[in-house]
C-alpha cells in the first residue's frame, strides 16, 4: 500500500533560488499527475478510493510517530532533563 507522495528527487541544487524552483516544479508535477486524479476519480458512491486508501494507509505508518504520548517523552528527554540538569549546575 502506498502512504503519502514523494515530491523531489533529493537532489542537491547549486542555489537557493534553483532548489526552490526544482521543488516547485515537482510539487506541481506529483499534484497534477497523482494527486488530483487521484482525489477526483469517484466510485459508484463519490468516494475517491485511491484517495481514500492513500490516506488511511498514510494514517496507519505515521501515526505512532506522531502521538502525544511521544510528544511527551521526546519533551522529557530533550528539554526537561535539559533544563533541570542546567538549574542543578546552576546551584552549585
Amino acid at each position: 500500500m502506498a502512504i503519502g507522495w514523494a515530491i523531489g528527487t533529493g537532489a542537491d541544487a547549486a542555489t537557493t533560488d534553483e532548489a526552490d524552483q526544482a521543488d516547485m516544479e515537482a510539487l506541481f508535477r506529483v499534484l497534477e499527475s497523482e494527486v488530483v486524479p487521484a482525489f477526483y476519480d469517484r466510485d459508484a458512491n463519490g468516494v475517491p478510493q485511491a484517495w481514500v486508501d492513500r490516506v488511511v494507509g498514510s494514517i496507519r505508518e505515521v501515526a505512532p510517530f506522531f502521538n502525544t504520548h511521544r510528544m511527551v517523552r521526546d519533551y522529557v528527554r530533550r528539554y526537561r532533563r535539559a533544563a533541570e540538569e542546567a538549574g542543578a549546575s546552576a546551584s552549585r
